[in-house]
């Protein structure tokens, strides 16, 4: 049963969306700065729907390119 409370957790997460600036608001959530979710949404319009999975995988690529 456990595994499938998860499974239901993860596919709440992907299917919530958010506009650039209330990401920028959640950066705490997503367990970073503020600034660094705003470069890592840079190229997206203000008015985008962008979905948890999507933000967290620019800013995943956002930060690796910092060190690199």
């Amino acid at each position: 049963m456990r595994k499938q409370a998860k499974h239901a957790e993860n596919l709440q997460a992907a299917a919530f969306t958010a506009t650039k600036p209330e990401w920028i608001e959640r950066a705490a959530a997503l367990a970073a700065e503020r600034f660094e979710v705003a470069g890592a949404l840079y190229d997206e319009p203000a008015t985008a729907q962008l979905s948890e999975t999507a933000v967290m995988d620019k800013l995943k690529t956002y930060k690796e390119g910092a060190n690199k």
